[in-house]
């Protein structure tokens, strides 16, 4: 390619095609099963603990990827990906009527797809004798979209809906209305669903009056991370960034730790200190009345927050001793450093981890690490 040599040095097209399958988590899900008891009238008895699915199968994935590498003015490379992924068959917990006795089973329930695209860019800013600097961005972007349900137009699974036509992480809990000015007390829409489709949003007090209505998708709409290399002379240094934009977690302890004053005798969280306290008060955190319960005991999207942040994963700044020095004592090298993780992190929403999305508990953060070290080398 001679026409390109002078700023495009390297060019490589990549189409892929490929079938993937996966198994139940049960080798013998497919298999009705009975175990044993004697709590029957005090006497043993053969009870049924699994209901059979003869026609369980495989789950089948078929994806296409297109994507191509490029090297720029021999500088800058570039990795681009476009990808479609079909999943048929697909595999999960399906729930049941009560009245089986049983609350799911194992089953193929229908056909998801994931489309998206991965960008990787690295390039040599600046490289001479006393200084170099490297660059490496990433981005990566993906959407899902329940396609069809075998046989229901949709069931709800925890705190999530499944329905055709929506994301496979779409939260289903009643919306919140804020706080009234006037007397503190929680807000709900009601969002009962009218004839055309659409939802009441008149406002009550009552949380039991308020339908749950599909919300948002958990899953970040981008992510990546961006990381740089220098060196000085005999000094280093690096560090790595991370990011999401676009998610959402559910805090599934809000009942707990933002009660309202449900339950007194328990931790809660610091920002009931934002409470409303006198007429007026603009926020959205009801005021605090022991026995409250129509306020953070009931599941709602007060729960829901963003999860878009930006962290320092690690920095690591680093001395090469002078290789005569070395030489000198009888080193082949030494080298003085000092590394951190998770030294800082910018969030929308800052009470917990930022990088759980989805629906979360209890849990122990990432830890802050920080470390000096010396190698040597003979």
């Amino acid at each position: 390619m001679e026409w390109s040599e002078p700023w495009l040095s390297d060019f490589k097209l990549r189409v892929s095609y490929g079938v993937t399958g996966n198994l139940p988590s049960g080798l013998y899900d497919y298999f009705g099963s009975y175990s044993t008891s004697p709590s029957y009238n005090d006497e043993s008895a053969i009870i049924e603990n699994r209901i059979p699915f003869p026609g369980l199968t495989w789950e089948k994935g078929k994806q296409w990827d297109l994507g191509f590498d490029a090297s720029l003015f021999g500088r800058i490379g570039i990795v681009f990906d476009l990808y479609k992924r079909n999943t048929t068959d697909l595999l999960m917990s399906k729930p049941l009527n009560n009245v089986s006795g049983f609350s799911s089973m194992t089953a193929n329930v229908g056909e998801l797809e994931n489309r998206g695209l991965e960008v990787e860019i690295r390039s040599t800013n600046i490289d001479n004798k006393n200084f170099t600097w490297t660059t490496s961005f990433n981005l990566s972007a993906n959407r899902n979209k329940i396609i069809r349900l075998s046989d229901l137009p949709s069931y709800t699974d925890g705190r999530y809906i499944r329905r055709e036509g929506l994301g496979w992480g779409t939260l289903y809990l009643r919306e919140y209305a804020g706080v009234d000015p006037e007397n503190g007390l929680p807000q709900y829409y009601k969002n009962a669903e009218l004839e055309d489709g659409s939802y009441d949003k008149q406002i009550v007090n009552d949380p039991d009056e308020a339908f749950p209505i599909p919300l948002v998708d958990v899953n970040p709409k981008v992510y990546g991370g961006l990381s740089n290399t220098f060196r000085y002379k005999n000094i280093d240094l690096s560090f790595n960034l991370s990011y999401s934009l676009g998610g959402y977690s559910y805090d599934n302890y809000m009942w707990e730790l933002q009660n309202d004053g449900y339950s007194v005798n328990k931790n809660i969280s610091v920002e009931i200190r934002r409470r409303w306290k006198n007429p007026g008060d603009i926020t959205d955190v009801p005021r605090y009345v022991f026995g409250n319960g129509d306020g953070g005991y009931y599941n709602s999207s007060r729960g829901i927050h963003s999860t878009d942040h930006i962290r320092l994963k690690s920095l690591i700044i680093g001395y090469n001793f002078p290789q005569k020095w070395m030489k000198a004592i009888g080193f082949s090298n030494a080298r003085v450093y000092f590394s951190g993780t998770n030294l800082l992190t910018l969030a929308k929403y800052d009470q917990y981890d930022p990088e759980l999305t989805g629906v979360v508990s209890m849990g122990v953060p990432p830890l802050r690490t920080i470390s000096f070290g010396i190698d040597f080398s003979f």
